[in-house]
C-alpha cells in the first residue's frame, strides 16, 4: 500500500518543510498547498521534499474549503493529512507502514496532543486530549466527503479504528496569547456555536488554556522531544 501525506498550509514554509520531510521516509508521495500570499521565494524550501505543490486562493473563511479537493490530488491508497502546526510522534511514524496495510479499516482516529508552555509538556485533559483527529483515510474518492468548514475534516467512513499514536499540535507554542485571542474572534465569526465534550465554547477553551486548563501538562515522551 502506498501512503500519500499532504499539507494545506499558509506557512511559515521552512516550519512546513521541516515538518513534510519527517514523513519521507514513510510517504510514497508528499502533497503541498499553499496559500498565494506566500512569497515564491520561500516555496524553495519544498525541494526535494514535496511532490506536489499547488497554490491555492485564500478562502473568504478558512483554507479547509479546499480538502476535498487536496485529497483528490493525492494518489495514494491511503491519505494522510499533516497541519503546518503540528508533527508526528514517532510511535505513529513507526506504526503507519503497518496501518496502511489493513483491508477492511477505512478511516483511522489519531489521537492530539496540545503542547504547552515549552515543546516538553502537552495537556493531558480534555477537551485537548484525547481529541480524536480523522486524518488517515482510505483513499476511496466515491465515499469520501469533506465539510469545508473550520474545525472539521472529513465524514466518518466505516470500519474505523482510535490509534493512540499521537500527533502534536504546536499552536500554543507558535503563537502568543494575544495572536490566539484573536484568533478565536475570527474562529467565532466564521464557525459559531462549536462546544467541546464538556459543554464549554470550543475555540475559547482550546486557544486559551492559560486561563481554561486546570491541571498541569504532562511531560513529553523522550523520544518525541527532538520532534517537536
Amino acid at each position: 500500500m502506498r501512503l500519500s501525506v499532504c499539507c494545506l498550509t499558509a506557512g511559515p514554509i521552512p516550519v512546513v518543510a521541516s515538518i513534510l520531510s519527517m514523513f519521507r521516509n514513510v510517504a510514497w508521495e508528499i502533497v503541498c498547498a499553499v496559500d498565494v500570499g506566500v512569497p515564491k521565494s520561500d516555496l524553495d524550501h519544498l525541494n526535494g521534499i514535496a511532490d506536489k505543490v499547488f497554490i491555492v486562493e485564500k478562502s473568504p473563511s478558512v483554507l479547509d474549503s479546499y480538502l476535498g479537493w487536496l485529497h483528490s490530488q493525492c494518489s495514494g491508497d491511503w491519505v494522510l493529512k499533516i497541519d503546518s502546526d503540528e508533527v508526528p510522534s514517532q510511535k505513529l511514524l513507526d506504526e503507519l507502514p503497518n496501518l496502511i496495510e489493513s483491508l477492511d479499516i477505512q478511516t483511522y482516529l489519531i489521537t492530539r496532543r496540545w503542547s504547552f508552555e515549552s515543546s516538553s509538556y502537552w495537556l493531558n485533559e480534555r477537551p485537548w486530549y484525547p481529541d480524536w483527529q480523522d486524518r488517515l483515510l482510505r483513499n476511496n474518492p466515491s465515499s469520501l466527503r469533506f465539510y469545508g468548514v473550520a474545525h472539521t475534516n472529513s465524514q466518518y467512513n466505516f470500519p474505523l479504528k482510535h490509534i493512540d499514536a499521537p500527533i502534536y499540535h504546536l499552536d500554543c507554542l507558535l503563537s502568543d496569547l494575544d495572536s490566539r485571542r484573536e484568533k478565536v474572534k475570527h474562529y467565532n465569526t466564521i464557525a459559531p456555536g462549536l462546544y467541546a465534550s464538556d459543554g464549554r465554547p470550543l475555540s475559547d477553551t482550546l486557544y486559551l488554556p492559560e486561563i481554561t486548563s486546570s491541571r498541569l501538562p504532562s511531560l513529553v515522551p523522550y523520544e518525541d522531544r527532538h520532534l517537536t
